[in-house]
């Protein structure tokens, strides 16, 4: 009967740290991604005229962006 209880408690502690693994690795992707795009909006205004930026700000706020080259 001890083996079982055992074994059920190390069973709820592992789950418990593999939740705690995915929770964990979530918010460190969540955060990396943000960096990696405050990083890119950042290289490309110092590439591209804050014009193009309004716009597409703008735009998103509407709800859609659609880019007309031509």
């Amino acid at each position: 009967m001890k083996t079982y209880h055992r074994s059920r408690k190390f069973l709820i502690v592992m789950l418990g740290l593999v939740f705690l693994n995915s929770v964990l690795t979530l918010k460190l992707r969540g955060y990396q991604r943000k960096e990696n795009l405050t990083m890119i909006k950042t290289e490309l205004r110092n590439k591209y005229p804050e014009q193009l930026f309004s716009y597409i700000e703008e735009n998103q706020k509407r709800g859609f962006v659609s880019f007309d080259w031509d």
